[in-house]
């Protein structure tokens, strides 16, 4: 083959495979309005000038025709967690938000298929007037928007979207039933909003659904029989919804692919089969529930099925029975926790079987001790056991735990638990420890020189115990990351030197109790980051020192029974 005949084929094999993108004019000036009717603080789209709006940020055209089919928009500043069914965000998003007002010039981007404007700062509602012209969207993220009204019925005529995600906005009025036309849709987020009303039905014909999340909104009445239709749900949340109730717990079993099921503050109207209805799903990792208006917990369970259950969390209800023998058979758990759910009796001994936990937390007023052993549980980081009536030496607690969980163990929380004896001798053995809660106890003797050597440590809290002697800079030398440090309510006595400088950033001091006086201690004066201080009855005796008013972050402090002045 002649070389010129190679060249001219080898350029249209390019020109076939990567294709000239040149940005559609009537599309490239659609952005512009919208980038002129957004503010920018953070120069997010500094990048939107020029001809070539295909290069620009947040913005994908089609290799075939041009046309824009991505804008994603989304701000990365912003973070969403949740525990417990309480919402938690970082506001440092705010500073990196687009905001203003959707603009309408968007619907001349006709070809969009991904749509991602989620956690800016807009307002309104303007973009129910065009919605409906994205006819070939998939994907449409408005997230934390700050959109108000209503949800567009006219959102139930977008018959190719996959992804719906209207959660943290403003939204009110009821889910309008024309969603259930979205036959394609696998992902459908509508949780903490001011929604009303109903579950539709017709939320039944979303066979493809995979994931739905309702928390944290205002319906009400009955959770629908037609969820049952959803055989393909894999991650169901319904919480914080305290008008929601379910009838009959047996639709759940209809759930054959659920992996994760949320559902705190939904009336279970007593059911004493609820635990039977979830034992039928086999792919079920992940189980939470709270304040469930459950009574009712089998003492067997016949053909125990939660093979794959990895997290069991269980709060806030009322079953007055002890923990019975099978949870014992729940081996795959990595999670456990039972919390307030008015458990009698002794901490069961079958809690030694669960060798895969990573964290036990264990909240009853009516449990009671001995703790049993547990050194089966090598893998566990986090043991947490509150308001139970253990009534043991802390060293004897110790060890009943395998040395190699105390080589890992990150954090240990033994609070209000009746524990007595010192901190000698054991704390060396938890190197790794972050967090370490004692409060509310019967320890007593000196603080050992050891806990400096923690340096892991960011939570300290050895409040309300009967400690006595010296707290020295040697104690605190090597907490380098503690942020939380509590040691109020003890005969302790901090005698730091005028030149000390600590090591650490604190954010929280309770010293409440303690000897400190008769002065405010200098090396307050380096905690640029603390927000709150408790200073009450501390012997000390001196006006409030000038830079002790430049702690910007402080929001509490506490000086009362001291004889301070200024």
């Amino acid at each position: 083959m002649q070389p010129f005949l190679l060249k001219i084929l080898l350029f249209i094999l390019v020109i076939q495979v990567f294709p000239a993108r040149c940005c559609v004019e009537h599309e490239r000036e659609a952005l512009l309005k919208f980038k002129a009717s957004v503010n920018d603080s953070s120069n997010r789209l500094v990048s939107w000038t020029g001809d070539e709006c295909c290069n620009w940020a947040g913005v994908t055209c089609s290799n075939q025709t041009g046309h824009i089919i991505i804008l994603d928009l989304r701000n990365s500043y912003f973070y969403k967690s949740f525990r417990y069914g309480m919402m938690f965000t970082d506001y440092e998003w705010n500073n990196h938000s687009l905001s203003g007002k959707i603009s309408p010039s968007l619907q001349h981007i006709s070809e969009l298929e991904y749509l991602d404007l989620s956690y800016n700062n807009f307002s309104g509602n303007n973009f129910a007037n065009f919605i409906d012209s994205f006819t070939n969207l998939n994907y449409l993220n408005l997230s934390a928007t700050g959109l108000t009204g209503i949800i567009p019925p006219q959102l139930g005529y977008l018959s190719k979207l996959q992804h719906l995600d209207l959660s943290l906005t403003d939204l009110s009025g009821i889910i309008p039933p024309q969603l259930g036309n979205l036959s394609r849709l696998q992902c459908l987020d509508l949780s903490w909003t001011k929604l009303s009303g109903i579950i539709p039905t017709q939320i039944g014909n979303l066979f493809r659904l995979q994931h739905l999340a309702l928390s944290g909104t205002s319906l009400s009445g009955i959770i629908p029989p037609q969820l049952g239709n959803l055989s393909k749900l894999q991650y169901l949340e319904l919480s914080n919804i305290p008008n929601i109730y379910i009838s009959n717990v047996w639709l759940l079993s209809h759930l054959t692919s659920l992996t994760c099921l949320i559902m705190t503050e939904v009336d279970f109207q007593d059911s004493r089969e609820w635990a039977q209805a979830l034992n039928t799903l086999p792919l079920l990792q992940d189980l939470y529930l709270a304040d469930n208006n459950l009574t009712t917990i089998p003492i067997s369970i016949i053909g125990l099925n939660f093979s794959s259950l990895e997290t069991l969390s269980i709060m806030e209800n009322k079953f007055n029975s002890r923990i019975h023998d099978w949870i014992g058979k729940l081996t795959t758990l990595t999670t456990l926790e039972l919390l307030l759910c008015s458990f009698v009796g002794q901490i069961p001994c079958q809690l030694n079987n669960l060798t895969s936990l990573n964290l036990l937390y264990l909240w009853e007023d009516y449990l009671e001790g001995p703790m049993p052993p547990l050194h089966n549980l090598k893998n566990l980081t986090t043991l947490a056991i509150l308001d139970v009536n253990i009534g043991e030496d802390i060293r004897v607690v110790v060890n009943k735990l395998a040395s190699e969980t105390l080589d890992k163990l990150e954090s240990l929380s033994l609070f209000n638990v009746s524990l007595t004896g010192n901190l000698n001798g054991w704390m060396s053995t938890m190197p790794d420890l972050k967090e370490l809660y004692l409060s509310y106890n019967n320890l007593n003797g000196t603080l050992p020189n050891v806990i400096g050597n923690l340096t892991s440590l960011e939570y300290l809290y050895l409040n309300k115990n009967n400690f006595t002697g010296e707290v020295s800079k040697a104690h605190l030398a090597g907490l380098s990351n503690l942020k939380d440090l509590d040691l109020g309510s003890n005969n302790l006595n901090l005698t730091m030197n005028i030149n000390w400088v600590p090591p650490f950033e604190l954010q929280y001091l309770f010293l409440s109790g303690c000897k400190l006086g008769p002065y405010f201690p200098l090396w307050l004066q380096n905690q640029s980051q603390i927000k709150e201080i408790d200073l009450s009855n501390t012997e000390i005796v001196e006006t409030v020192p000038h830079w002790f008013w430049n702690l910007r972050s402080l929001f509490s402090i506490d000086l009362s029974y001291n004889l301070v002045e200024g």
